[in-house]
């Protein structure tokens, strides 16, 4: 991500306009994050794995 901001022309300072960018890029990183993981839950559900069950032998 840091290597396409730079492609597009920005560069890191110490000013208001590098927080808003680097605070707008890690909220798309959680975003796509949690986004990520939902749909990893949802395969493992149907595929039977049940979340802190332990299964008995």
């Amino acid at each position: 991500m840091d290597i396409a901001m730079r492609a597009r022309g920005f560069r890191p300072g110490l000013n208001r306009r590098t927080l808003y960018v680097t605070a707008q890029s890690v909220a798309l990183l959680l975003i796509h994050a949690l986004l990520k993981a939902e749909t990893a839950q949802m395969a493992l559900k149907c595929r039977g794995f049940q979340f802190g069950k332990k299964r008995e032998k």
